[in-house]
């Protein structure tokens, strides 16, 4: 978990910030747009004891993680971020915000939660939908073929 943030709405000055002070992204992350939930550094809140974050699940797809914080921070995943990638906090969406430049965050209140990550892309969701529709297609073809009568030029009817 990280605690506080810094906004740099330039993905080059971003980027540039990252290479020139890596050091700088072992107490904040660098956003490229502002969190809706924004956590509060204070002095006490530094004093806090640390986030425990546990992994209840990690797949190619799916990762889940079970988080105790006990101040609101940005838990990141040191992984890749596309834009297929979705979250949820305790069941309900949550934004995925782009920090580090490439790696994905999600912003969190005080307590605990369950915060799973899914890799949904877009392409899959489309193939899905295409692909009943052409079942669908194929499946009226079979009963029309199947329980329609259709006469031949000779005058017979096809299936007697």
């Amino acid at each position: 978990m990280v605690y506080d943030c810094q906004v740099v709405a330039d993905r080059t000055k971003l980027l540039a910030t990252v290479i020139a002070t890596p050091e700088i992204l072992k107490s904040k992350i660098l956003l490229d747009q502002p969190p809706k939930i924004v956590s509060v550094v204070t002095s006490e809140s530094n004093n806090a004891p640390p986030a425990n974050v546990e992994f209840a699940s990690y797949g190619t797809n799916r990762v889940v993680l079970t988080v105790d914080a006990p101040r609101a921070g940005f838990l990141v995943m040191s992984n890749l971020n596309a834009n297929s990638w979705k979250a949820k906090m305790d069941g309900s969406p949550v934004p995925v915000l782009n920090a580090n430049y490439d790696y994905r965050a999600v912003s969190l209140p005080t307590g605990q939660h369950q915060v799973e990550f899914y890799y949904q892309p877009a392409s899959f969701t489309v193939g899905t939908v295409l692909n009943l529709f052409g079942l669908l297609i194929l499946l009226g073809l079979w009963l029309f073929m199947r329980f329609i009568p259709v006469r031949t030029s000779a005058g017979s009817v096809r299936g007697d």
